[in-house]
């Protein structure tokens, strides 16, 4: 579990140009949930998430991590970090630099979870497709063996192929008990993959939630198709905010007959 209680973040402290980008923040994680954040830039998100990876000090506030508990962060982009001259090299890394006797181990598995056999072990990070070095920077952080996963746009980037990969991984991962956080500005994939919503606004939580009651309180940022379901109810149809488009369309058909 992971207990952020009243938080706040100041950047430049005590200087006239000093930003305040978290104000008064306090959420919990539960062990095993999928929590999605999003929020316009400069919300806040960024700021948040590092501080859960204890990679930013709160100004005022704490940050509570359950005993024994690991925390995994990978940045956007996390590809850029790549380094070493082989695949299996560049996950091994972190378990190897911990001193970690099973860190080829490790390494190995992570990439098979990120659907990466053994035939990429020996390649050069730099020769694969920016979508296959996405996958080795997750691995990166999985071989680490985080209770808690932390990723700021894992998808952004990515082909429709990619950005299905890394959401199935991710649901995988939370249905093995993975705690998931998840930061994103698509909000189709904190609606279909995640169990609570938080969402930020000006350094404040401006509402958190069961995505799908989140949105119906603010649909300026909803998908297209909970817009349209407002608008039908609006003029009397009886539809329903769980249906997919193709579901509408059968709705209204039948209604209109």
């Amino acid at each position: 579990m992971m207990e952020i209680k009243h938080v706040s973040y100041i950047y430049d402290k005590g200087l006239p140009f000093g930003t305040r980008a978290l104000n008064d923040i306090s959420m919990t994680i539960e062990e095993g949930a999928f929590i999605g954040i999003t929020g316009k830039t400069g919300s806040g998100k960024s700021t948040l998430i590092r501080i859960m990876a204890s990679l930013l000090e709160p100004t005022s506030g704490q940050l509570v991590i359950g005993e024994g508990k690991k925390v995994g962060l990978a940045f956007q982009f996390p590809e850029h970090q790549l380094f070493e001259e082989t695949v299996l090299k560049d996950v091994m890394f972190g378990p190897r630099n911990l001193g970690l006797s099973d860190a080829k181990d490790r390494a190995i598995e992570a990439l098979k979870t990120v659907g990466l056999d053994d035939s990429f072990l020996e390649r050069s990070p730099f020769a694969l497709s920016g979508g296959e070095q996405r996958m080795v920077a997750i691995a990166g952080v999985l071989a680490m063996d985080p209770d808690i996963l932390i990723l700021d746009e894992p998808t952004v980037g990515l082909d429709k192929a990619g950005h299905d990969l890394v959401m199935s991984i991710l649901g995988k991962l939370n249905d093995e008990g993975r705690t998931i956080v998840l930061v994103s500005h698509e909000i189709e994939d904190i609606l279909d993959n995640c169990k609570e919503m938080v969402l930020l606004s000006d350094g404040c939580i401006q509402d958190s939630g069961e995505p799908m009651e989140v949105l119906k309180r603010h649909l300026e940022i909803a998908p297209k198709r909970m817009v349209l379901v407002s608008e039908l109810k609006r003029s009397g149809f009886d539809v329903d905010y769980s249906m997919d488009i193709e579901a509408l369309a059968l709705a209204i058909a039948a209604q209109l007959s």
